[in-house]
């Protein structure tokens, strides 16, 4: 899935968690993120007409990325034999990582959004829903009741 930079701008601002998953093209990039890594995006600014700087947040997926870090940044002795995090290029408690691109370009071949799936939630945020749900007049509510018990049944084998 594309987004425009004006889209990912106006969803951010609805507060909307934006996931992402990083293509081969970021390689051609200076940045830390490289293919298959994930991040959470939680900021994206024009700095002129021609370039958009977008804060990643990689801290959500730290061990998910830490297992596809190449050894491509060099040691004292020249060779390239140390990943981001060795280096001191990325720190993982960095909350906000940013990376520039080519308004013109966009961000198809660097990046696709993924969708937010619900294991992401914390135990917290699914015992809120879960007592919504539970808050919910059957005989009231919109949906069948057959509906929500299956939603609860689904949230509680997920804490």
């Amino acid at each position: 899935m594309h987004d425009s930079f004006a889209n990912l701008r106006g969803k951010l601002a609805l507060g909307q968690k934006i996931t992402v998953e990083f293509l081969p093209g970021v390689a051609d990039l200076e940045c830390y993120a490289e293919t298959g890594m994930r991040a959470v995006i939680v900021s994206c600014r024009d700095v002129d007409n021609d370039v958009f700087r977008m804060g990643f947040d990689f801290r959500p997926f730290d061990a998910h990325n830490a297992a596809l870090e190449s050894a491509n940044y060099y040691d004292k002795n020249g060779i390239p034999s140390l990943t981001a995090r060795e280096s001191g290029f990325y720190n993982p408690t960095t909350p906000e990582e940013h990376i520039y691109f080519d308004a013109d370009r966009g961000t198809l071949e660097y990046f696709k959004l993924i969708e937010n799936d619900s294991q992401e939630l914390t135990a917290v945020e699914l015992a809120a829903i879960l007592d919504a749900l539970n808050s919910v007049d059957p005989a009231r509510c919109f949906y069948p009741a057959s509906q929500l018990a299956s939603a609860k049944a689904k949230l509680i084998a997920r804490k």
